[in-house]
């Protein structure tokens, strides 16, 4: 059974350079329930391969008992037991082994082996989605500071404005109706800036349950210092093959190979079941004769079993074993389907979003170029207030375009990170294999077990 898989080694998350969003990965890793969860499953199905295993070895059992007992007349003939009383002794050491010559227990031990490797791989698929729901929370964390940022910028424009028309009245060049113009969104943009605020509140509570603290450790949450412009690009074309080292795949495929071995368990049913048995021990009545010659017994030899009407039930178990089988395929199937739509949906999200930066780009440029030139225009009288509100609001729908353009573009690439089973450099094929990452990593066959033996996927 190789003990690793192919998952992409590199922490993708740290090439957006912020130090806190790392160590909030790592913490969530480290005490989250829900990855505590998939540990214990993971646990689970180590329990049950090691005893799916047992199966391999002998078994030896070892029983005694010491009665004192009175035997009545009624139901033994007269004689030297009819209503006596004496101890009644036994001790008894017995040892049974399965010749397993149709692999009926071969094929249980590797049906467990083989859920334990899929009860990994989900395990990592846990991993990844907690990961990736921590750095899109935080993305969309400092999606909501950048919007405050040109919300107090907005701000600062309309009170310097509003202090404009002001001297222009006290000048005798403005008006009293300009003045009452330029006071009025003033207050939308402090209830816009409170709302933001609230958002972040919010943003930072959803951060601390993914890392499996309290609200408390929202307040320890820092702005974030994440660079949208840093989005990493992605590389000109991505391989389908990519695909499969998604750890929901490769524990679907796990689970084929799992429902394969049902069936040949199913199949070795069908033949004679052959054991060697063997057991020595004393037995007495009374205790001056036990553990002597006289009292010992003993028998050694094989036992048979060969089912010879069954009334359908291993046929029917057959069956059963066969739809599990065709069922998992067409899961794994269903699996890399949906694995390879996502990946191109979130590909072509990204694509998306990089030509309308570049667009919303050009339109903030232009949205500042006008905004000064009627800012200046009203400083001087050469333009009124209506000019500058127009100008004003449209260099605020595309600073909010800007922002969010940017913060989606870096939520694609995390949402694609994730698609792709945790991004897209793998190791190459003369490379060692990267381990599955602690807490979730996958155990060593049970102690005493045998090495899994033939083609594993």
């Amino acid at each position: 059974l190789p003990l690793s898989a192919p998952w992409p080694g590199h922490a993708w998350w740290e090439d957006y350079g912020d130090g806190q969003l790392n160590s909030l990965v790592a913490l969530a890793a480290a005490q989250s329930p829900t990855l505590r969860m998939a540990q214990a499953r993971v646990r689970q199905a180590a329990g049950a391969a090691q005893a799916s295993g047992s199966g391999l070895f002998p078994r030896v059992e070892a029983s005694g008992q010491a009665l004192y007992t009175r035997y009545n007349e009624q139901a033994y003939e007269s004689g030297a037991v009819a209503g006596s009383e004496h101890w009644d002794n036994n001790l008894l050491a017995s040892a049974e082994y399965s010749l397993d010559l149709w692999g009926k227990n071969q094929a249980a031990y590797a049906e467990g082996l083989d859920n334990l490797a899929a009860a990994a791989a989900e395990g990592q698929a846990a991993r990844l989605v907690l990961e990736t729901a921590v750095v899109r929370a935080y993305i969309s964390l400092a999606r909501q500071y950048a919007l405050l940022d040109v919300a107090q910028r907005t701000l600062a424009q309309r009170q310097g404005v509003l202090d404009i028309t002001r001297k222009l009245l006290e000048a005798g060049m403005g008006t009293e109706l300009a003045v009452s113009q330029a006071q009025t969104p003033i207050p939308a943009a402090r209830s816009q800036i409170a709302e933001i605020e609230a958002s972040i509140a919010v943003e930072k509570y959803q951060i601390a349950a993914l890392t499996g603290q309290g609200p408390e450790a929202a307040e320890k949450i820092l702005p974030p210092a994440l660079s949208f412009a840093a989005t990493p690009a992605l590389p000109l074309d991505l391989p389908a093959e990519l695909a499969g080292h998604r750890p929901d795949v490769v524990a679907q495929l796990w689970r084929v190979e799992a429902a394969g071995q049902g069936i040949e368990q199913a199949k070795a049913a069908f033949y004679p079941n052959i054991n060697l048995l063997a057991a020595v021990g004393y037995v007495s009545i009374g205790l001056e004769h036990f553990l002597t010659v006289s009292a010992g017994n003993s028998y050694v030899g094989p036992a048979i079993s060969l089912p010879l009407f069954e009334g359908g039930r291993l046929t029917g178990n057959l069956e059963t074993r066969t739809g599990e089988y065709d069922e998992a395929v067409e899961s794994y199937n269903q699996t890399v389907i949906n694995a390879l739509a996502a990946i191109a949906s979130q590909a072509s999200r990204l694509k998306s979003l990089e030509a309308q930066a570049a667009e919303t780009a050009e339109a903030l440029r232009l949205a500042r170029r006008a905004y000064d030139i009627a800012s200046r225009g009203y400083r001087v009288g050469l333009t009124d207030y209506l000019n500058v509100l127009a100008a004003e609001k449209d260099l605020l729908d595309a600073e909010e375009r800007g922002v969010s353009i940017a913060a989606e573009r870096m939520d694609a690439h995390a949402a694609l990170m994730q698609e792709l089973g945790g991004g897209y450099a793998v190791r190459s094929e003369n490379a060692a294999m990267e381990r599955l990452p602690d807490p979730l990593a996958l155990p060593e066959p049970p102690a005493g077990l045998p090495p899994q033996t033939g083609e594993r996927p």
